[in-house]
């Protein structure tokens, strides 16, 4: 998918480049730099999802802490006999 929006984003600045040297003004010049812009956010995008394919979520409370985490791994460091 992440290909498909790259080969996309692509197509939009050919046919953004092509309308810009045809007829050269101000809102086709932000359209193709919008359209490099995000053309080169998807191309990034496909690089960088080849490094990080696990996301993870780690939490650890020291002692005396308090901490509040939605989902994912979670680590308090106080043991039951501390509490007594």
């Amino acid at each position: 998918m992440r290909i498909f929006i790259a080969c996309i984003a692509f197509i939009g600045v050919i046919i953004f480049g092509y309308i810009v040297w045809s007829n050269p003004t101000w809102p086709f010049i932000a359209g193709l730099i919008g359209s490099i812009v995000t053309c080169l956010t998807a191309v990034a995008n496909i690089n960088s999802s080849k490094t990080s394919d696990k996301n993870t979520i780690n939490q650890s409370i020291g002692k005396n802490s308090s901490g509040i985490q939605v989902g994912g791994n979670l680590t308090i460091g106080t043991d039951k006999k501390d509490k007594e």
